[in-house]
């Protein structure tokens, strides 16, 4: 999942496990018969696009995780008590202790 804190090498991998399978793809068209010029780069024209589109999904996926994240910690601040008072509180109660009789 992208939520593993390491999002792109979760691409990288996605994106060389895709390579490869293209690759196997393409040797045995090759196999199967000579391909025309023209029909190859067609196919790589659409392997390409098909690259491309899911690295777009990736990316989206990416922002809608880190919007999520986000939404997460502002209500997690939110929830949190009032720091800067608490701070106050525990200085004044710290000095007050440590003030000579």
């Amino acid at each position: 999942s992208l939520s593993d804190g390491q999002p792109s090498q979760t691409i990288v991998s996605t994106m060389s496990s895709v390579a490869s399978n293209t690759s196997i793809c393409a040797k045995k068209q090759d196999v199967k018969k000579e391909v025309p010029t023209e029909e190859k780069l067609n196919t790589s024209e659409t392997v390409r696009q098909m690259l491309q589109d899911e690295m777009f999904k990736l990316v989206q996926l990416q922002q809608i995780n880190f919007i999520s994240l986000m939404q997460i910690v502002q209500s997690s601040f939110a929830n949190l008590p009032d720091v800067q008072q608490i701070l106050q509180q525990y200085q004044s109660v710290h000095l007050e202790g440590h003030q000579p009789a």
